[in-house]
């Protein structure tokens, strides 16, 4: 039989993106070492995709990895949910974030998909999605060479590199935690670990050398990193921007630091002289008896 192994990452399903890792093992050699193994990272859409969606595009990848075997027919295949103790056909009409959750195993299996999934399948997909959410809204994926820029724009205490890294890293906000994963393998290309890195470096990884652990003084915030590094530059765009209410590489992007300063000395200035005349309104009733 040929197991397909699907491996949703860990903080792969409700970050904006689904990264997902396909492999093809032998089942029949009794060995769980990948034959075929290809990691994709899927757009936001495929969240609201249906599962039918997800099973042909695994069954095409496969097929185009293996072009000199047979093609697999996937109106003949379904992916099945076997994480734990769950062993639930995924429907094909289920939309993938009804089903999916974040370190699920979903494994393509011989006969055709069911129309709906399981009420199991999906309670518990609902009962997890705030769990999930609130993990999404903390820890934002980038590519390695995308953390690695914001990291040494905020060593270098460099203003418009800073900028252009929040830009190119898409955060919302200085208060989320950038992260980014790194594929281990040996000399023969086997893949030997999955390693996980914040701005101070290395927070979590999971080898065959080491085994599983974690580092959590190395998972920070970009603001919270700023102020490690002490700079002072990246920390005072950043409180422009918390103060005036903007994203970094929107309005802080576009407009001086100086700019908005003044911008936001104005605005308190005409408050400041609205109360003042509201006061002298106020004290003018009172000497009238009114």
């Amino acid at each position: 039989d040929i197991l397909l192994l699907v491996c949703v990452e860990p903080k792969g399903v409700h970050d904006g993106n689904m990264k997902i890792v396909v492999q093809y093992t032998q089942a029949d050699q009794g060995t769980p070492d990948p034959v075929w193994r290809k990691q994709v990272t899927l757009q936001k859409a495929w969240l609201s995709a249906p599962c039918e969606k997800l099973k042909q595009f695994v069954v095409k990848s496969y097929n185009q990895a293996h072009s000199a075997e047979p093609d697999l027919d996937p109106d003949q295949w379904h992916l099945r949910c076997e994480t734990g103790d769950l062993n639930d056909a995924l429907g094909s009409e289920d939309l993938v974030s009804e089903v999916v959750l974040a370190s699920d195993e979903l494994v393509l299996r011989a006969g055709p998909s069911p129309t709906h999934s399981t009420t199991q399948l999906q309670g518990r997909a609902k009962a997890a999605a705030p769990d999930q959410a609130a993990r999404a809204s903390v820890l934002v994926p980038l590519e390695l060479d995308v953390l690695e820029a914001l990291r040494a724009a905020v060593e270098a205490d460099d203003g418009q590199a800073f900028k252009d890294a929040v830009e190119r890293a898409g955060l919302e906000t200085p208060h989320q935690t950038p992260m980014a994963e790194k594929e281990l393998h040996d000399a023969t290309g086997v893949r030997i670990g999955m390693e996980y890195y914040g701005l101070p470096g290395r927070f979590g990884w999971d080898t065959d050398a080491e085994g599983q652990g974690e580092d959590a003084t190395n998972r920070c915030s970009l603001a919270q990193f700023a102020e490690r590094k002490k700079a002072f530059g990246c920390l005072r765009i950043i409180e422009l921007a918390d103060r005036c209410g903007v994203r970094i590489c929107d309005s802080v992007a576009t407009r001086g630091a100086e700019d908005i300063e003044a911008s936001a000395s104005s605005v308190s200035g005409m408050v400041g002289e609205m109360q003042r005349q509201m006061k002298e309104v106020e004290s003018r009733k009172g000497a009238s008896g009114y």
